[in-house]
């Protein structure tokens, strides 16, 4: 049998020259920061990406099924966002990288990548108030044959003469757009 194990991420900073953890396969590490275990049992867990707010007081961790909101100022989960809470993603994925923060006028949203059920694939949003995360937007990107995804992955805002675009690379697609 498999055991599942739980997402990690680990916040460098601090003295942890004693603190040495076993791994599933009997190796022990000795950790450089402390570390935050969140995620689902049931599920395949594992922190793919990471973005830091644009004013510091929070890391929004993509993980395999849900954004994951930590506070800075005291290394704690506040809020998990789960993919399947929005009707168009379902049971999606994320993808294995892209997620950033937009600093609005009124407030932060955050951007990532994400693979749904019959090869959808997309860019979602959700604004973040400091307390709870709500779905914002949902961008769908197609894949262009012979691909069965598109697979957004990497994710950029550019602010041009005013206007902010949002560009992705389409990994599936061979693509950035």
């Amino acid at each position: 049998m498999i055991k599942k194990i739980l997402s990690v991420i680990i916040l460098f900073s601090g003295n942890f020259a004693n603190a040495q953890i076993q791994l599933p396969y009997n190796r022990m590490i000795q950790p450089a920061g402390i570390q935050i275990y969140f995620g689902d049992y049931a599920l395949e867990n594992h922190a793919l990406d990471a973005a830091l707010s644009p004013d510091g007081k929070w890391l929004a961790v993509e993980e395999r099924y849900s954004i994951v909101f930590i506070s800075t100022s005291d290394n704690k989960v506040k809020y998990i966002l789960k993919n399947n809470t929005h009707p168009r993603i379902g049971r999606g994925m994320n993808t294995y990288s892209g997620i950033i923060w937009r600093k609005g006028t009124e407030i932060p949203e955050v951007f990532w990548s994400t693979s749904a059920d019959l090869g959808r694939c997309y860019v979602a949003s959700a604004t973040w108030n400091g307390t709870e995360a709500r779905f914002s937007g949902i961008i769908e990107f197609k894949p262009v044959p012979p691909a069965k995804l598109s697979l957004p992955n990497e994710i950029l805002i550019v602010k041009d003469e005013g206007t902010e675009y949002l560009y992705t690379v389409l990994n599936g697609n061979n693509q950035v757009v």
